[in-house]
């Protein structure tokens, strides 16, 4: 699947399959599956630039992400089509015990990568409001994006790009035509 070292820490978790089933179903309804990655979580805290009101991300913070995106850039998208294929029916088991008598998993990879896949790229800054326990974009267009895709955003344009690509390859291996997929958007 790939020869990055890194992998091995997401292999960790028990439940493996019902962790990645919960993960791709979270990121399918646009929640941000986070609490479920914390094997993955970055060590580093968020950091940011300025004051309220010209306050922005620190570019830093995407460095934080680097390895994860590096690690699935890695991933060999015909070995991951064919782990995918193998693994199909503990997959649709775990899938039904979380409340879908039907099955059709692969209809929420599909959702899965459209939701990442329709984040934009972000190229420019951009102003953030500090809350309680997280921060909003001032930029309605953004904060109206998904948990899930907000959370992207946070890997940086390089990383989302990156992610992006070796999705757009895995959904080609395991034949979704990519007519059905959105092209990301690049926002500058």
């Amino acid at each position: 699947l790939t020869s990055h070292p890194g992998i091995a820490a997401w292999l960790i978790p028990d439940n493996l399959i019902q962790a990645f089933v919960l993960v791709v179903e979270n990121v399918a309804d646009g929640n941000n599956p986070a609490s479920r990655l914390i094997p993955m979580r970055p060590t580093q805290r968020f950091r940011t630039n300025g004051e309220i009101p010209q306050l922005s991300t620190d570019p830093a913070n995407y460095a934080r992400y680097n390895t994860h995106a590096e690690i699935v850039a890695s991933i060999n998208p015909v070995g991951a089509a064919e782990l995918y294929r193998r693994l199909t029916p503990l997959i649709t088991e775990a899938y039904i015990e979380l409340g879908h008598p039907d099955g059709g998993f692969d209809d929420t990879v599909q959702r899965a990568m459209r939701v990442l896949l329709e984040t934009p790229v972000l190229e420019r800054s951009f102003t953030l409001v500090p809350r309680a326990a997280f921060f909003e974009f001032t930029d309605d267009d953004l904060e109206n994006l998904r948990p899930a895709q907000k959370q992207f955003l946070g890997m940086g344009p390089r990383n989302v790009r990156a992610v992006q690509a070796s999705l757009l390859d895995i959904a080609r291996e395991l034949g979704i035509d990519p007519n059905n997929l959105p092209i990301p958007e690049v926002v500058r």
